[in-house]
């Protein structure tokens, strides 16, 4: 059994957009060594991460997110088990630019697992760096 998790947060005041491919580069190295995989959404002031692998490691993920100091407002939007197939299985962090941030307001418009579905359904439209 799989455990999946989405949040979205807001990028401090004190740290800089272009600090988000640093958070990339350090998560896909520690993702890949706890089993997990996902993607990460960024507008330029908000993110919005899925998360898929065992619950312990996408826990201890989101735990070090938290404490993040680039990162403010954490908000789970979603989490709990799943039994299908990874859906970015191959992947320890997709990285996706929301030049509109529009995708991001309607995750946060969702509630529990439709946001999960909202990601999804939308994801296709933006572009990946």
């Amino acid at each position: 059994m799989l455990y999946e998790l989405l949040y979205t947060s807001a990028l401090a005041d004190s740290a800089h957009p272009n600090c988000a491919v640093d958070i990339v580069r350090t998560a896909r190295h520690r993702n890949a060594d706890l089993d997990v995989t996902g993607v990460l959404i960024f507008d330029g002031a908000h993110f919005c991460q899925y998360l898929e692998g065992p619950q312990a490691s996408v826990l201890q993920v989101v735990k070090r997110i938290a404490a993040d100091h680039r990162h403010i407002n954490l908000i789970i939007r979603h989490q709990g088990e799943f039994d299908s197939e990874r859906r970015f299985a191959g992947s320890a962090l997709a990285y996706v630019v929301d030049d509109q941030g529009s995708i991001i307001d309607k995750v946060i418009a969702a509630e529990a697992r439709q946001a999960v579905a909202t990601l999804l359904q939308h994801l296709p439209k933006l572009d990946a760096p």
